[in-house]
């Protein structure tokens, strides 16, 4: 936990070692093995901090989407403030037109804070949250892309599904992104 705040404050750390394979051993480890509400809340924060790659969005996707005690960890100032990070990272996607691992890990991400919907209904709706608002544009844009394509492979399928769950809980209706994808599933 120590190290990631370290990252995130760009202070050294014992464990920070000098291999890039060290960082992702400890933020994508991090996101795996914090419990807590408290605990999570301040690796949250930390993560929110990083430059948003492909460990930072893994380690986010897998708290917010996995862990029981992640909506209790949230605020409504921590999930607005993800949300503007996974936002932004969004927009880079789409500009790069890029679809890979950082793509998904950055849709989980976003999923999973769907979540603390459970303590707070009026979070993340487009038209009264800018940052909402912002998403939602993005994620329309994505989903007109991935419709013009000509392949329609299961992995785009899978995306295209994603973005259309999203995009209608940002709306304020349908089902969480991951009662929709399990619901598919069976």
């Amino acid at each position: 936990m120590g190290a990631v705040e370290g990252y995130a404050q760009k202070q050294a750390h014992p464990l920070h070692g000098g291999a890039l394979k060290c960082k992702t051993v400890i933020i994508q480890g991090a996101g795996r093995a914090v419990t807590g509400e408290e605990r999570l809340r301040r690796l949250l924060r930390s993560l929110a901090a990083l430059h948003p790659d492909t460990d930072t969005m893994n380690a986010l996707g897998m708290i917010l989407s996995r862990r029981a005690e992640a909506p209790g960890a949230l605020d409504r100032e921590l999930t607005t403030g993800i949300a503007a990070v996974l936002a932004q990272q969004l927009e880079r996607l789409l500009e790069r037109k890029s679809f890979k691992t950082l793509f998904f890990n950055t849709l989980s991400a976003l999923a999973g804070l769907f979540r603390y919907r459970e303590i707070d209904r009026t979070v993340l709706l487009e038209g009264i949250d800018p940052v909402a608002s912002r998403i939602h544009g993005t994620i329309t844009q994505f989903i007109s892309s991935f419709s013009t394509q000509q392949q329609f492979d299961r992995k785009t399928q899978n995306a295209l599904s994603l973005l259309q769950s999203i995009q209608s809980y940002l709306e304020g209706g349908g089902e969480t992104p991951f009662q929709r994808q399990r619901s598919s599933r069976h």
